[in-house]
This record gives structure tokens, C-alpha cells and sequence, in this order.
């Protein structure tokens, strides 16, 4: 039953903060999302609407612990964290 509340939630904002770092990378984003829901999601398209929701904030930040392209690095805006 939660996985299933947990997955209703996720459909409507992206709550799934709490299961990462303050910092994150939108490949980090995508895999809680992927795992929450069970399936593959398409990357652009998942973007698209996370980033419509107007809630993160790029740091002038790249990941530079992967070897592959370096993603930009997020956290969520501070009045979303508060309430």
C-alpha cells in the first residue's frame, strides 16, 4: 500500500527529495522515479515535466565523479523544502 501512495504522489509532484542528497543530478532524479514506478522512463520527457514544476535550482555545478558526460548538479528551491 505505500509503494502504491507513493507512486499516486510522485504522478503529481516530485516529492521523492527526501530520498536524496541535498544535491542531486537529474540522472540521480530519474533512477528514484524509474525505481519508484517500476519502469523505464523516457529521459527527455521526464525532464521536461520535472523541470516544469518549477521547483529545482541548477548550482553552477557540474558531477564530476562520473566518467561519462557531467550532468549539472540541482537542489530544490528552499521555500519547497520549507512548506
Amino acid at each position: 500500500m505505500a509503494l502504491e501512495s507513493l507512486q499516486r504522489d510522485t504522478q503529481d509532484f516530485p516529492i521523492p527529495f527526501h530520498l536524496l542528497d541535498k544535491e542531486f543530478t537529474m540522472p540521480e532524479l530519474h533512477a528514484v522515479f524509474e525505481t519508484i514506478h517500476d519502469k523505464k522512463l523516457d529521459r527527455s520527457r521526464f525532464q521536461k515535466k520535472m523541470f516544469g514544476y518549477g521547483v529545482f535550482e541548477r548550482l553552477h555545478v557540474l558531477n564530476k565523479t562520473v566518467p561519462y558526460r557531467k550532468p549539472y548538479v540541482y537542489h530544490f528551491k528552499k521555500q519547497i523544502l520549507n512548506g
